[in-house]
C-alpha cells in the first residue's frame, strides 16, 4: 500500500501517461496501489474461464483493483481517504470561508478562470467536504462521489446518491451553452438533496459567472490561486528542508512556478521528490529530471533507442518500457519473444553460460534504470520509449501488435503485477496516440491470437477495455468504439463477452453508459455473451436500488427481441435473490411499475411469476418495503385482465417448506387480496368496451 503520507490530493482523475499532462495533482508513482473505495470488489471468487479456474486474488479481480484503483479513488473517494490525501493541501484564500455555506445550503458553485485547464477545483471541493467532515457527529462524514457520465441528467444523480458529496466539473466546457443547461439541472436536484443527506459542488467556468449568481445568489466562490511557492513547498516536504530552499530560488524553477496553479506547482514537487528518491540528491541533477519530464522524455527516449542499437539491446529496453516494475524473469521473457517476433536471428548459447536475468538488465545503463526494480529513474521515460518507438518506427508497428498478443502467455503463472504492468502500458501508449484505437485493437487481438483463451489473456483484456473506457484522455471516444462494438455483433463472443465483463467494472459516474452497452450486448445469442452480461449486470446494481436497476431493464424488453428480454429478467431475478447486491430501499414507484408491466406483457407466465416471487422475497426482507412492493405490483397489473391472471398465476400457494415459504405464502395472499378488490372494476371496464 502507498505511503499515504507520499499521496497529493489530485484533481483529476489520474492519466496513465502522467508525464504528458503537467497540470494536475497527480501521483508520479501511479502504479502504487491505493484505496479504491467501494467500487471494487473486495470479496473473492472463483471464475472459471475455458476449463481454467483462477482466483480473483491473483488474476482478474486483483487486477482490476491493482490497475484502476486510482481511477476509482477519483470516482468515489470516502472520507477518510479524503484526510489523508489534504494533508498538504493549502486552501486559497477565501474557500474556507465557504464551508458554512455549502453546508447550511448544500449546494455551491466554484468559478474556474477560462483561460486556465485546471486550477485545483476538484481538490477546493474535496477540501471544503473534509471541512463539513471535520465538524460532523461520528459516523456521518460524507463521501466525495463524482458524476462525470455525459448521458447523465442530474436529476438521475438524486435517485442514485445518499448520504454523499456530489462533484460536477463542467470547467471544461467553457463558454458552452450546456452549462447553462447544467445550471438548470443543478437547481433542479436542489430540493432533494437535504432529503438525500447530500450537498452538491459544481466547478464551471467563470464565463458563466452572471449566470450562475443569478441562479445560485450567495453560494457561488471565484477560486483564486494559492501562491505557486507556498503548494510547491508544503508538497515537498519528504525533501530535505536546504535542497527546497535551492530549489525555490533556483531561476529555472522559478520560471516553472511563475503564475502556475496548484496542479502545476504540485506536480513539479512530486517531480522533485521522485528524482530525490531515485538518488539524485544534487540540485541541477533534480531540476534536470523536471525539465525531461515536463518534455516528455522526447530527446532523451530518442538517444537511448539510437544507443541500444543492437538488436538484443533494444528488445530489452522495449520489453523493460512496456513491463516496467514487472519480474526481471518476465521482462527478459518478453525481450526473447520480442526478438522471435521481429525474426532476429539469434545464437544459440547453452544454459550453463547463460547470465540471470537480473544481470541482463543491468547490461542497460545504470543511470537509466533500477535493475532490481526493473523501473526505469525518471518518471514516465517508459511510456515515452514506447510511444516513440511506436510513432517514429513504423515499420516496428505489425511486430509490435504481434509481440504484443504474445505477452500475456508469458505472464500466466507468474506474478499478478505482471498483467497490471502490461495492461497499463498498453492504455498509456493508446493514450499517447490520442485515441481508444490502439486499446481496442489490441483487445481484439488478445481474444483471437489463439484457440485456447486462458485466464491471462482474457484478464489482460478485460483490463484493457476497463482501464480505456474509463481513461481521462481516450476514455469518451473508447466508449464510442464500444458502444458500436456492442451494437453491433460483428465480433467475436470472445470479445463480446469480455467487453461485457469490463463494462461490469465501469464505475458509478459512467453507470448510464454501461448500461446501455449491456442492453446490446444482451442479444446475445451466444450464451458466453449473455452469461457474461448478467453477472455485469449484478455487479453495477450494487450502486442501485431496486427501482434504478429495473429502470434501466425495462428499455431491454421489446416484441422482437425476446432473448434480450429473458436476459433482463434472469439478471433482475439474480439481483434481488442475492442478500446485498442492492440496496434496501425500493426506489421510484414509477420506474418499478414500468418494469413490471412490461415483464408481464412479454415474458412467459412462468418466468414473471419466477419474477415476482423473487420481488416478494427481497421485500420479506425488509419490512418497510412489503406494502411498496405489493403496490408496485398492482398498479402495474392495473385493469388488465392479462397482467391480473399473470399476478394470481404467480401468487399461487407454495407447496415446500412452510418453515421457508410460509411468511412468502402471507405476502401471496396480500397480493391476492387486493386483486380481488380491482377484480369487479375490471369487469366492469369489460363490459363497457362490449
Amino acid at each position: 500500500m502507498m505511503d499515504t503520507d507520499t499521496a497529493p490530493l489530485s484533481d483529476d482523475p489520474p492519466d496513465l501517461d502522467a508525464e504528458t499532462d503537467i497540470g494536475t495533482y497527480q501521483d508520479i508513482e501511479t502504479y502504487s496501489p491505493v484505496h479504491a473505495g467501494r467500487d471494487v470488489d473486495q470479496s473473492r471468487h472463483s471464475v472459471h474461464v475455458a476449463r481454467d479456474q483462477y482466483v480473483d486474488s491473483t488474476v482478474i479481480f486483483q487486477q482490476v483493483t491493482a490497475a484502476v484503483t486510482s481511477i476509482l479513488k477519483k470516482r468515489h473517494t470516502t472520507a477518510e481517504t479524503l484526510a489523508e490525501q489534504l494533508r498538504r493541501y493549502r486552501p486559497p484564500d477565501g474557500l474556507q470561508e465557504m464551508t458554512s455555506r455549502l453546508a447550511t445550503d448544500r449546494v455551491l458553485v466554484l468559478l474556474c478562470p477560462a483561460e486556465v485547464r485546471r486550477c485545483g477545483q476538484r481538490a477546493a471541493a474535496a477540501y471544503l467536504v473534509h471541512r463539513i467532515n471535520e465538524s460532523a457527529p461520528s459516523g456521518e462524514a460524507l463521501d466525495l462521489q463524482e458524476f462525470e457520465d455525459e448521458e447523465m441528467e442530474l436529476e438521475e444523480t438524486a435517485r442514485s446518491a445518499a448520504d454523499v458529496a456530489l462533484y460536477f466539473d463542467f470547467a471544461a466546457q467553457g463558454s458552452s451553452p450546456a452549462t447553462a443547461d447544467r445550471l438548470r439541472q443543478l437547481s433542479v436536484l436542489e430540493p432533494e438533496l437535504a432529503a438525500a443527506g447530500c450537498v452538491a459542488i459544481m466547478a464551471i467556468s467563470d464565463d458563466h459567472a452572471e449566470e450562475a449568481h443569478k441562479q445560485f445568489p450567495r453560494r457561488v466562490h471565484t477560486l483564486r490561486r494559492t501562491p505557486p511557492e507556498t503548494v510547491f513547498r508544503a508538497q515537498a516536504n519528504r525533501l530535505p528542508p536546504a535542497i527546497v530552499d535551492d530549489l525555490v530560488s533556483d531561476e529555472r524553477i522559478t520560471r516553472h512556478l511563475k503564475d502556475a496553479w496548484p496542479p502545476h506547482a504540485t506536480w513539479l514537487a512530486k517531480l522533485a521528490a521522485q528524482a530525490h528518491a531515485s538518488g539524485i540528491t544534487d540540485v541541477g541533477g533534480i531540476i534536470g529530471h523536471i525539465d525531461g519530464a515536463l518534455s516528455n522524455w522526447r530527446e532523451q527516449a530518442r538517444e537511448q533507442l539510437h544507443k541500444h542499437l543492437p538488436g538484443p539491446t533494444r528488445a530489452l529496453l522495449l520489453a523493460t518500457a512496456l513491463l516496467e516494475g514487472c519480474e526481471p524473469l518476465t521482462i527478459v521473457a518478453a525481450r526473447d519473444l520480442l526478438l522471435q517476433a521481429s525474426r532476429y536471428p539469434v545464437d544459440q548459447v547453452n544454459v550453463l553460460e547463460g547470465t540471470d536475468v537480473v544481470t541482463e538488465l543491468q547490461s542497460l545503463d545504470e543511470d537509466l534504470l533500477q535493475a532490481g526494480t526493473t523501473r526505469f529513474k525518471r518518471a514516465g521515460f517508459g511510456s515515452a520509449l514506447l510511444n516513440l518507438a511506436w510513432r517514429e518506427y513504423p515499420k516496428l508497428q505489425p511486430v509490435l501488435l504481434n509481440w504484443i498478443d504474445r505477452i500475456p502467455s508469458i505472464i500466466l503463472g507468474q506474478s499478478a503485477t505482471d498483467l497490471d504492468g502490461l495492461t497499463r502500458s498498453v492504455v498509456a501508449l493508446a493514450a499517447h496516440d490520442g485515441s481508444g484505437q490502439i486499446a481496442v485493437q489490441v483487445a481484439q487481438r488478445w481474444t483471437n491470437v489463439s484457440a485456447r483463451f486462458h485466464s491471462a489473456r482474457r484478464g489482460a483484456t478485460v483490463l484493457v477495455l476497463r482501464a480505456a473506457c474509463l481513461h481521462p484522455r481516450i476514455g469518451h471516444d473508447m466508449r464510442r468504439r464500444t458502444y458500436e462494438k456492442s451494437y453491433y455483433r460483428s465480433q467475436s463472443p470472445r470479445f463480446r463477452a469480455a467487453l461485457a465483463e469490463a463494462i461490469g467494472w465501469f464505475d458509478i459516474s459512467h453507470q448510464a453508459a454501461a448500461m446501455t452497452r449491456l442492453k446490446h450486448l444482451a442479444r446475445g445469442p451466444e450464451e458466453e455473451v449473455t452469461t457474461a452480461v448478467e453477472q455485469a449486470v449484478i455487479r453495477l446494481a450494487g450502486e442501485m436500488d431496486l427501482a434504478q436497476l429495473l429502470r434501466y431493464l425495462t428499455e431491454w424488453f421489446s416484441d422482437d427481441d425476446p432473448r434480450r428480454a429473458e436476459v433482463a429478467a434472469a439478471a433482475a431475478a439474480r439481483a434481488m435473490a442475492t442478500p446485498g447486491t442492492l440496496r434496501a430501499r425500493s426506489g421510484s414507484a414509477a420506474d418499478s411499475v414500468a418494469f413490471w408491466r412490461k415483464s408481464m406483457d412479454c415474458l412467459p407466465s412462468e418466468t414473471v411469476a419466477g419474477l415476482i416471487r423473487s420481488l416478494l422475497r427481497f421485500a420479506d426482507a425488509f419490512p418497510g418495503e412489503r406494502d411498496t412492493s405489493i403496490q408496485v405490483l398492482c398498479d402495474a397489473a392495473g385493469t388488465d385482465l392479462r397482467r391480473i391472471g399473470q399476478l394470481f398465476y404467480a401468487t399461487r400457494p407454495a407447496d415446500q417448506d412452510p418453515a421457508v415459504d410460509g411468511p412468502l405464502n402471507d405476502l401471496f395472499q396480500q397480493v391476492r387480496l387486493q386483486l380481488d378488490e380491482m377484480l369487479p372494476a375490471s369487469w366492469a371496464g369489460e363490459e363497457e368496451d362490449r
